[in-house]
């Protein structure tokens, strides 16, 4: 229990801060576990033998599996930011009854504690109207110049970082649409230049401008730039108040896609392990995370662990996702056939190109992915039908 207790106690303390409740109830959570020392916490928590070549990122990447757990585990776990603007909200309308009803003690109490939580968690609209409002207090009713000043400074910069938030969000979608429309890059690149001219400060401005830089990447392949936008990203946002948790899964995952495509794949696929512990278990975006792991130990010739993902997820209830997965079966069983790896089952082309009938209808998507699919499993069990095949495709 002494190994436990001296690894609890050097754990980042910002993990506690995401904990509601009292921090002991999951100090003892954990000692309930009874591991008995540190190495055997950690091989238990991560899975698996400990190298210690990697040792010290194995505890790094351990404590942010614990801080994870903390967020998801917590009662207001689908979205805490959100219940704390509804809580500020709420503080913000009864403080409000209150100074309307002439009892301001107790209005301008409510006003302070919904100031608070505004600006711990970057709600800067609301924080700039709360600080107004307390102006106005230190103004007329409880005179005092210096708080008056301070709080007219503060209200003109978070009106000035909200305004910045909300133009920085137009700039995002704008660029999200030119890469729908497959415009020039030079549009979407103009439009990341307006975001960062606004030089806001803001949590969600940092967002927007990120998540847009990480986009604009992605599109133009510069993978190198993507990783470094990603984990200054991630470096960023990590320990802050009013952080969602779907921001760091964006840049961790976008951050596995960078590194799949740079060939790292040991990266990767910690990368995409990380981003699965923000993502809620059996949601779109867990199921995501996996096809990505699958996609991720299939390029690294991983060809079993790819398997054994997709037989896990194969049934998962999103159609699109089960598309995927049935033409990383395709892969698979192509793989199979020439002798890479065992291939569990049948493969059945008749059923794969009756799942698949919706893709191959479409101009756009998956309909080439699923050509390539069925010409290779012909290739390597017919020759004949795959002459035939290549034959009728050949206006692709």
């Amino acid at each position: 229990m002494e190994g436990l207790l001296s690894y609890i106690s050097i754990i980042d303390p910002r993990l506690l801060r995401h904990i509601t409740g009292k921090p002991g109830d999951f100090i003892a959570l954990l000692q309930e576990q009874n591991y008995i020392s540190e190495e055997a916490f950690m091989r238990r928590v991560c899975g698996g033998e400990i190298d210690r070549k990697y040792y010290g990122g194995l505890k790094s990447r351990t404590i942010s599996i614990l801080q994870a757990l903390a967020i998801i585990s917590s009662p207001d776990s689908q979205n805490p930011v959100k219940k704390k603007y509804e809580i500020c909200q709420k503080k913000f309308l009864v403080g409000q009854k209150f100074l309307l009803k002439g009892e301001r003690k107790e209005g301008i109490k409510l006003i302070k504690q919904a100031y608070q939580i505004a600006v711990a968690y970057s709600f800067m609209n609301p924080a700039s109207e709360l600080a107004s409002v307390l102006y106005h207090h230190h103004i007329y009713y409880q005179p005092n110049d210096k708080l008056a000043d301070l709080y007219y400074q503060q209200s003109e910069q978070f009106l000035k970082d909200h305004l910045a938030e909300k133009r920085a969000e137009h700039c995002l979608y704008q660029a999200i649409r030119q890469i729908g429309k497959n415009a020039q890059p030079q549009i979407m690149k103009n439009a990341i230049e307006q975001m960062e001219r606004l030089g806001g400060n803001s949590i969600k401005y940092q967002n927007f401008l990120s998540t847009a830089r990480v986009l604009y990447g992605l599109n133009v392949k510069d993978y190198r730039s993507v990783i470094k936008i990603c984990r200054s990203a991630i470096s960023f946002f990590e320990g802050k108040t009013g952080v969602n948790i779907s921001h760091m899964q964006f840049f961790w995952s976008k951050l596995g896609i960078a590194q799949m495509a740079s060939s790292n794949f040991h990266d990767a696929r910690q990368s995409f392990e990380q981003a699965q512990f923000f993502a809620p278990a059996k949601s779109y975006n867990d199921y995501v995370l996996r096809y990505y792991q699958a996609l991720n130990d299939l390029r690294a010739g991983n060809y079993s662990q790819a398997y054994g993902i997709y037989r896990q997820n194969r049934r998962c209830r999103f159609a699109p996702l089960r598309l995927q997965f049935a033409i990383l079966e395709a892969y698979l069983c192509f793989l199979a056939y020439t002798g890479n790896f065992q291939f569990d089952g049948i493969f059945r082309l008749g059923k794969f190109l009756n799942d698949t009938f919706k893709a191959q209808t479409e101009k756009q998507g998956d309909n080439l992915t699923v050509v390539i699919a069925e010409l290779l499993v012909l290739l390597a069990r017919d020759r004949g039908k795959f002459i035939d095949r290549i034959e009728a495709v050949q206006h692709y």
